[in-house]
């Protein structure tokens, strides 16, 4: 699960890339768009990290469910984080 305090960085960077079923990259060298879709916070980057990944630096919102996505085409990556006490 991934999890932080409100307003703040998550401690480690969502991390997202595209495949084929053979292992193959999909990707036309150009970032999955990495949006905040709920919660607030914000996203920063995305940075090349090789083999196809990129990945961003996620701060969370103040309150509530917190969510962002990363989509490449017609692919959706969701990642849901809780703010913690």
């Amino acid at each position: 699960p991934i999890s932080g305090p409100a307003s703040t960085a998550l401690a480690k960077p969502l991390v997202a890339a595209a495949f084929d079923i053979n292992g193959q990259q999909v990707s036309d060298g150009s970032p999955p768009a990495f949006t905040v879709t709920e919660g607030g916070g914000s996203v920063t980057g995305p940075a090349s990290i090789g083999n196809g990944q990129y990945q961003v630096q996620w701060t969370l919102g103040t309150s509530g469910a917190q969510q962002a996505t990363a989509k490449y085409g017609n692919f959706t990556v969701v990642f849901n984080a809780t703010i913690q006490p």
